[in-house]
């Protein structure tokens, strides 16, 4: 699979947006240094961003913060009782640490 798209939290939310449609990708990870700050989704678009002056924001006006992570060799257990604890959505993101 390939790698995710990433930026940086002061790219505006409009060239994030198109990057994330080239890419046919439903997320994009925002990263400081190689370090994960927050996660912009298809859904932050159409909830947080819609309707808005999207070339005025950069990213970080609408990402959610810190994530909850997961390691690929974590139980799978782990991954369910976080969802039921936190009241996730039923969808999560694959990858690799």
């Amino acid at each position: 699979a390939p790698a995710p798209l990433t930026v940086g939290p002061d790219t505006p939310v409009d060239r994030v947006i198109a990057q994330m449609q080239e890419a046919e990708s439903d997320f994009v990870l925002v990263t400081v240094d190689g370090r994960l700050v927050g996660i912009f989704t298809d859904r932050d678009a159409v909830v947080k961003a819609a309707g808005k002056h999207l070339d005025a924001f950069h990213v970080r006006a609408f990402i959610t913060p810190d994530p909850v992570v997961l390691r690929h060799d974590d139980p799978i257990a782990l991954p369910i009782t976080r969802m039921a604890v936190g009241g996730f959505r039923d969808r999560m993101i694959g990858g690799r640490d």
